[in-house]
């Protein structure tokens, strides 16, 4: 308590002077402890308005479910912004307890009262209360009938919308938006009309509830609006629109999703592929696939992403034209995205991305060839192997995966493992990686020694390694080692 001097402000709320107790409960207040409850519960009880005002709001602060009763004894202050003040406190508590004693507010002669009372019944998230908050959408004041209408969409009453619709055309901005999200909240298909008529307003505030609320309610006449709000001139609105076309799934929105995939905002295109991924279809996967090929890596990602999940066969021709090409995302995502989507018609393409000029690649097709099992591959896989160290890594995995005898494994093979240090016998021929008198590089990157074939420590640097004799040196590793 002596870091914020309440051992000082406590005693003060006993002080002769009204002022100096009302400072004093704002300074409590300030200090939000807990260990302060008691003082602030009494505070309630102070003859100034200022203090009782303040410690109802540091006790909605602090929530804690003793301050519950002297926050509904306050509810019946004189001072009408200390009973606005505790009916919100409990609201923020959640305390539903207290529903019986904030109805009657609802009726309260200050709007501040009557709002602050709609406002916690909402958080309370008591069903029954509901109804007690129908009337207030018509109340004269756009306070309480803002905090009305987002109260009842929290709960939920579907008594409330015939009014909720109607307040669709309040002259009140804020009424009219929340009215919109309360019925986007309880599924309201009657408010499907407004909405649609709202999308072909272009000052209406409803404009991105409508763009979004209309994608969950599921309804088709809602499909000409949103194709033509994804010509509006606000983005989020744009967003809103090309996310519900996805979900409505209605074929119509395809060519009007593939423009907007053009888009000057990067979040309007990317939502735009996602929907087409939802909607799938060739024209759709046409679109996806031109996609790619764009500047923005964000969007090459989504039109990737979206391809996957298609899985539409339809598609490599097109997958295959841009890894001759396209820019460095498009190729990457393209070998990525055939290696998962399979199909023997990607073999040729991503046996040739092998020897693209750009070592990434090459492991991306390397790994891609392995995802598929195109067997067919092997021979270029092989000869991948006599590459550097990085690049071989790649296709030795790619080997393991198509079960090629080449691969070798993760230990020397048996060839080597039959010799030991100081035998003077040549090997048989090893199956391994190199034709080269040299250890297999990733085995090289993965162990400093050599398994026990040798029993002697591997220089650190590789291409200090002279070729080895065929008997086993002292120092050196058998003349093929395959281990890996």
């Amino acid at each position: 308590m002596s870091e914020h001097g309440n051992e000082h402000f406590i005693p003060a709320l006993s002080h002769e002077d009204a002022v100096v107790r009302g400072y004093a409960a704002q300074m409590l207040g300030i200090a939000g402890e807990s260990e302060v409850l008691p003082y602030l519960t009494e505070a309630l009880k102070s003859d100034y308005p200022p203090a009782r005002l303040a410690a109802a709001e540091t006790l909605g602060n602090l929530r804690d479910a003793v301050a519950v009763t002297g926050l509904v004894a306050a509810l019946s202050d004189p001072d009408g912004a200390t009973r606005a003040s505790a009916a919100r406190s409990l609201g923020k508590m959640g305390a539903t307890a207290a529903v019986p004693e904030l109805r009657p507010l609802l009726a309260d002669e200050y709007e501040g009262v009557r709002a602050g009372a709609a406002w916690a019944l909402g958080e309370t998230g008591d069903s029954g209360a509901g109804p007690a908050l129908i009337p207030l959408v018509d109340d004269e004041s756009a306070l309480v009938r803002q905090e009305t209408v987002r109260s009842l969409g929290k709960l939920k009453e579907n008594g409330a919308v015939p009014q909720l619709v109607r307040a669709l055309s309040d002259p009140d901005e804020t009424v009219r938006a929340r009215s919109g999200w309360a019925l986007w909240e309880m599924r309201a298909k009657e408010a499907v009309p407004a909405f649609t008529g709202a999308l072909n307003d272009g000052d209406n505030p409803l404009l991105e509830v409508a763009a979004e609320a209309l994608g969950t309610l599921g309804d088709e006449h809602s499909v000409p609006p949103l194709i033509g709000a994804l010509g509006r001139w606000n983005p989020a609105v744009q967003t809103k629109a090309a996310r519900s076309l996805g979900q409505l799934k209605d074929q119509r929105a395809v060519p009007a999703l593939i423009e907007a995939l053009g888009r000057y905002e990067a979040a309007v295109r990317c939502e735009a592929a996602r929907s087409l991924g939802e909607l799938g279809g060739e024209q759709a996967v046409n679109g996806l696939v031109s996609a790619l090929t764009h500047h923005d890596a964000m969007l090459v990602s989504e039109a990737a992403r979206a391809l996957r999940k298609l899985n539409d066969l339809r598609a490599v021709p097109g997958l295959l034209e841009i890894l001759d090409t396209g820019g460095e995302n498009g190729r990457s995502a393209t070998i990525r995205l055939l290696g998962d989507m399979g199909g023997a018609e990607a073999a040729p393409g991503l046996i040739r991305a092998l020897n693209d000029p750009d070592s990434i690649m090459q492991s991306y097709a390397a790994e891609a060839l392995g995802r598929m099992g195109a067997t067919q591959a092997i021979p270029h896989l092989l000869a991948k192997l006599r590459g550097s160290s990085m690049t071989a890594i790649a296709p030795a995995r790619a080997l393991r995966q198509l079960g090629s005898r080449h691969a070798g494994s993760r230990r020397n093979c048996r060839t080597c493992e039959r010799l030991r240090p100081g035998g003077g016998a040549r090997p048989p021929r090893c199956w391994g990686y190199w034709e080269a008198r040299r250890p297999c590089r990733p085995f090289w990157r993965h162990s400093e020694t050599n398994n026990g074939t040798c029993g002697k420590q591997l220089p650190r640097d590789w291409e200090s390694w002279e070729p080895a004799t065929g008997t086993m040196s002292a120092g050196k590793p058998c003349r093929r080692c395959c281990g890996y």
